[in-house]
């Protein structure tokens, strides 16, 4: 993974390349924060920029995969951020004093969305080019001309809660400059009574969920470690990163902090925000499962017959919604061809 360029002086980011788990640590909003950055590397300046916000459990490792792989298919032609949720890595989860809600989880992603626009001069004001600047520059040599300062395009993606909190990102940041917003398997409203949702919420109740991690804290205590981990990993499917990152998250802080945030969820995301989406339908580029109970096809249904001006597509590759499990590779290159159009 590549170490990039180091912020300005102002930025509130704590610049350390090689964090606990690999990834770059910044600090935002207050929070210390797992950050996954892998530079573009087409010469010259950086042209597009893709900030990627996970779904829960929160956890940047999950999308290692999807995002090397979608840079690659992208010819290294976007500069990619990410981050994990503040109070679920395992590193890191001890700075916090207490578990966060969805909306401070929220706040945190909007003021890491403002890094990456500080990092990268995507909120530097744009100088209209006349047709005498035009002239000059057509008689600069390759080298000066160059060396102008690119104003790079920004795209936000979303993976499940990831989606929503772009739309918070949006709501906050009406008048910021984001190409598209590219959101897979979005659950953008009724998580609570959606299947899976209706499965999960008596599940993620305050003394249920607490014997639930209790049992996960016992199992891992007093199993070998590569016991647990086998188990990890024929529970969910998971190897490589995906399998490491998951088996990092089962800690006191950590899994603590995954279950009130699940919780949160479906007692909080119910009415769709038509207001905020209405506003930006046109930079949605939405991508569905078929089979999927965190956001059926009746929200893809719904989506299309409400807002025509914004991009759906339903998944005929029959990738279920926690598609980092197995089917990174081929999110990655849906995700790629439908950001193409849109790059420079």
């Amino acid at each position: 993974m590549g170490r990039g360029r180091k912020p300005p002086a102002r930025s509130e980011q704590l610049w350390v390349p090689d964090g606990p788990t690999g990834y770059e640590v910044w600090s935002v909003g207050g929070h210390l924060t797992e950050v996954l950055h892998i530079p573009a590397t087409q010469p010259g300046p950086v042209r597009n920029v893709l900030v990627f916000i996970p779904g829960n459990p929160g956890l940047v490792g999950h999308y290692h995969d999807y995002l090397e792989t979608l840079h690659r298919l992208s010819g290294g032609n976007i500069e990619v951020f990410g981050c994990t949720y503040p109070g679920q890595s395992q590193y890191l989860a001890n700075h916090e004093q207490r578990v966060l809600s969805l909306d401070e989880q929220v706040q945190h992603k909007i003021a890491f969305y403002d890094a990456v626009s500080e990092r990268v001069g995507a909120n530097e004001p744009q100088v209209p080019i006349t047709s005498s600047a035009r002239k000059r520059r057509s008689g600069m040599n390759n080298k000066t001309a160059k060396s102008i300062r690119q104003q790079p395009r920004v795209f936000l993606a979303g993976h499940s809660l990831g989606v929503y909190v772009c739309l918070q990102i949006l709501k906050e940041r009406p008048d910021a400059r984001i190409e598209k917003v590219l959101g897979l398997f979005p659950t953008l409203h009724s998580m609570g009574s959606t299947p899976r949702g209706r499965q999960a919420s008596w599940l993620l109740m305050p003394g249920v969920r607490h014997v639930l991690c209790g049992v996960a804290l016992a199992l891992r205590s007093v199993l070998p470690a590569s016991r647990f981990l086998d188990m990890v990993r024929k529970a969910t499917g998971q190897s490589g990163r995906q399998l490491s990152a998951t088996t990092q998250l089962i800690h006191l802080a950590p899994l603590s902090s995954w279950m009130y945030l699940a919780a949160c969820e479906m007692s909080d995301i119910r009415e769709m925000q038509h207001d905020a989406f209405s506003r930006h339908a046109d930079k949605f580029i939405l991508y569905y499962g078929v089979n999927d109970g965190w956001c059926p096809q009746s929200h893809y249904d719904e989506i299309r017959r409400l807002y025509p001006e914004t991009e759906t597509h339903l998944c005929q590759l029959g990738v279920p919604h926690a598609f980092v499990a197995r089917h990174s590779e081929a999110i990655a290159g849906q995700s790629a061809r439908l950001l193409q159009p849109h790059l420079q």
